[in-house]
């Protein structure tokens, strides 16, 4: 009887790549971009020039293994990491943010669905009515574990860090700011799920289609969304 051929033993991951990963891991729990001089002192440390070469390896490791894409910020030399399962599922949760204004998760998303169903970028003075009609105000305070912010902090200093908002200066002498969604937020919030949840909300049979140009803008993203997930799909299958 012939002997049994061995399965293909997967080449070897270097320790090299498994760091990188595992900082990558542990450095984006706080949501604001990883530098990549920190990944190389962390990570993998007098070999800066094979960075490219390790942290190719490292997001294909991420996107096979947890479905993580790495994104690199433009004009940043910085990373971000987005989970493209938990962008879509955790929407099934949202309606029940809406009457959960005190919270983070609920806050953001509020504010990230009024920027949004304004054209894509609101003026603060605007953005600050509008949060008042809810009763909430600069200097409400924003209690996390650890951690007490007012929302005018969380607005103009935690999210913008994180990249769930960003700011540009309107006026110079005033230092008036506009808001519109950061990089980390266009990545990770789909946009056609918020439309559906801004609908609900508003009632009245309110369809996405109703809102045509942001119901445009949401399809093509829809349609990005879609291709980063099979292309996730089909590497996991390959692996």
């Amino acid at each position: 009887m012939a002997p049994r051929q061995s399965q293909r033993q997967q080449p070897r991951i270097p320790d090299q790549v498994l760091n990188i990963v595992q900082y990558l891991l542990t450095a984006d729990q706080n949501k604001t971009p990883i530098k990549r001089a920190d990944i190389v002192k962390n990570a993998i440390p007098n070999q800066a020039k094979s960075f490219s070469l390790f942290m190719e390896q490292a997001r294909s490791c991420l996107e096979v293994a947890y479905g993580i894409k790495v994104l690199e910020v433009p004009k940043n030399n910085s990373y971000i990491l987005v989970s493209l399962h938990s962008r879509v599922t955790d929407w099934s949760r949202i309606p029940d943010l809406r009457i959960h204004y005190d919270s983070e998760p609920g806050l953001l998303i509020l504010i990230l669905a009024f920027i949004y169903m304004s054209g894509g970028n609101v003026k603060e003075d605007y953005l600050w009515k509008f949060l008042a009609k809810l009763k909430l105000e600069r200097e409400t305070k924003i209690s996390r574990v650890n951690e007490k912010l007012t929302l005018k902090q969380m607005i103009t200093t935690k999210w913008v860090r994180q990249l769930y908002l960003a700011t540009e200066v309107i006026d110079r002498e005033s230092k008036e700011l506009s808001f519109n969604w950061g990089f980390r937020a266009d990545h990770e919030i789909n946009k056609m799920d918020m439309l559906k949840w801004v609908c609900k909300i508003l009632g009245d049979d309110s369809e996405p289609s109703t809102w045509r140009v942001q119901f445009q803008f949401a399809r093509d993203h829809e349609k990005e969304f879609q291709r980063d997930i099979q292309s996730i799909e089909v590497s996991q299958r390959i692996s």
